[in-house]
């Protein structure tokens, strides 16, 4: 509500009808009735703009319209370096080949939280100039980011290919592909179900309790599936019985049956 009624008051600056003092003219009718209509919705669409909006001179109707059209008028590469504000510290180092996947997990959620989750996508392919431009934009950000947040051997090598191209797309597809289907990764999964299929929860490797140990039970099938192909996932009958075995002599396997511990998603 507060947004709208800012964007009420460049509105009837850019009019010509400046508010003035006169505040309790505008009536909650009024201010619905603007803040719905699509005309608009549509020419205010940038929530940024009215962060970046110098306090208008009431005195100077012609100025504050050509403020207001100013803003209107800016392309998304200038929301995008005016908007959310991009921390470069808050992504998190590789420095361990083998803590990849907590890494990825880390990454991606930041990436979402800063708008460039499409950078990670290698299946976006943005399609107007305006789209490239702002695609740009991120793609030289992530870059950086990935060119200092990734500190293994192997993985620089991997960034380090794409240095005269800045295409963070592109060197963060290579390094997952490397992170799933390298020697190291195949004997990873290899390794992970080899545990599941002998663990045994009264062997004496594990010092919690029942439900600490299905947690954990169900996190390395999820590091498992992570890095084998979707024809060699196990099927929810087949988990339940390995599961059967694992946790003997408990009994408390009818409530799991019925819970998401057994389920891919």
């Amino acid at each position: 509500m507060i947004r709208s009624f800012i964007h009420y008051v460049h509105h009837r600056n850019s009019t010509h009808n400046p508010i003035g003092n006169d505040w309790p003219s505008i009536t909650d009718e009024i201010l619905d009735e603007f803040r719905t209509d699509l005309t608009h919705i549509y020419k205010f669409n940038s929530v940024d703009a009215i962060y970046i909006t110098p306090p208008l001179n009431t005195s100077s109707p012609l100025s504050a319209a050509t403020t207001t059209s100013s803003l209107s008028s800016q392309s998304p590469v200038d929301l995008f370096k005016r908007g959310i504000k991009r921390d470069f510290n808050a992504f998190p180092t590789l420095k361990d080949e083998k803590h990849n996947d907590q890494w990825h997990r880390t990454f991606v959620n930041m990436a979402r939280a800063q708008d460039l989750s499409d950078v990670l996508n290698p299946k976006y392919v943005p399609q107007t100039t305006t789209a490239y431009d702002l695609f740009w934009e991120k793609q030289k950000f992530l870059y950086a980011v990935l060119e200092a947040k990734v500190d293994t051997a192997k993985g620089k090598s991997i960034i380090r290919q794409f240095e005269n191209t800045y295409d963070a797309q592109k060197a963060y597809e290579k390094l997952e592909e490397h992170h799933l289907t390298s020697n190291t990764a195949m004997f990873a999964a290899t390794k992970i179900i080899e545990y599941l299929t002998t663990v045994r929860i009264n062997d004496g490797s594990w010092h919690g309790t029942l439900e600490n140990f299905l947690i954990n039970w169900q996190e390395q099938f999820r590091r498992y599936e992570r890095l084998v192909p979707a024809a060699s996932h196990y099927k929810d009958e087949q988990k339940l019985a390995m599961l059967q075995v694992t946790v003997h002599p408990f009994r408390e396997l009818r409530q799991i049956k019925n819970t998401a511990l057994l389920t891919s998603d």
